[in-house]
């Protein structure tokens, strides 16, 4: 069992977060002043970030491995802390360092929630939601690219199109298109008449968060002139029919981004999952 902790001070109040995680299989908990407030079991308890508040304080537990060792960093509204005790001159606590800065720091720069996501796959390490120009986007890890994980996926909701495998094959084909988002070269995937995912070969890892939020803003704004955002605090069940509850709010919903009212959350099958 590794243990870990952190003391800070936020509003004028001392607090002590603890992390006793069970290596690999084992559990993983997280406490604020004692009292349990996030954690996973078995291999979920791995590789993660584990998301909860102090008061109005948004924060995230992150713990890492490469394999070979661990770091464990805290993140309280997108400022980060070494845990006392972590081995800060490692050159892979370094560079663990800097993965977590860059995204939180993406977060801050585009007005993003940083959400913790606990699973397995990939996409679950680092993921930001919110809404960009009315868009309601969701950035995570994209696919594996020559052995690095840090490309992102950008995933766009707008309103309906009428054609969505036509508009798709428009957007692919205009010119500028492979060179929108910082030079680098991009792919479209899925075909939902309201879900643009764009799979992009654009790394955080070398490169400067700034760079990386104006090439995303830029790509909206392209996107922007061909597609409208959704009808804001709509739900997307509504179909035009004005039947269903205000407001609606921006969910992950088995890791499909969805904007749907209170009603149509909690009548969605049990096995599916809102955050």
């Amino acid at each position: 069992m590794t243990k870990r902790n952190w003391t800070i001070t936020l509003d004028g109040e001392l607090h002590h977060i603890d992390i006793d995680h069970a290596l690999w299989f084992g559990p993983c908990r997280i406490r604020v002043d004692g009292k349990i407030v996030a954690g996973g079991t078995g291999q979920r308890a791995t590789d993660l970030g584990y998301g909860f508040a102090i008061g109005s304080h948004r924060c995230v537990a992150h713990a890492a491995s490469t394999g070979w060792a661990w770091t464990y960093i805290l993140a309280v509204d997108g400022n980060l802390f070494p845990a006392d005790g972590e081995h800060t001159g490692r050159r892979v606590f370094a560079a663990q360092m800097k993965i977590v800065s860059d995204w939180h720091a993406l977060a801050r720069l585009l007005g993003l929630k940083y959400h913790a996501v606990s699973t397995l796959r990939p996409s679950g390490q680092h993921r930001l939601v919110g809404a960009i120009a009315g868009y309601p986007v969701s950035i995570s890890l994209g696919a594996v690219e020559r052995g690095i994980l840090e490309s992102i996926e950008i995933t766009i909701r707008t309103a309906p199109v009428p054609d969505g495998r036509h508009f798709y094959e428009q957007l692919a084909g205009t010119p500028n298109y492979t060179v929108l988002i910082g030079g680098k070269s991009f792919r479209m995937i899925g075909a939902a008449e309201t879900i643009i995912t764009v799979n992009s070969q654009l790394h955080l890892l070398g490169e400067n968060p700034i760079v990386v939020a104006d090439s995303i803003r830029a790509y909206l704004t392209w996107i922007g002139a061909r597609v409208r955002p959704p009808h804001q605090g709509v739900c997307q069940q509504d179909l035009g029919a004005g039947t269903h509850a205000a407001p609606a709010r921006l969910i992950l919903m088995n890791d499909w981004l969805r904007v749907l009212c209170d009603n149509c959350i909690h009548d969605e099958p049990a096995r599916r999952k809102g955050t």
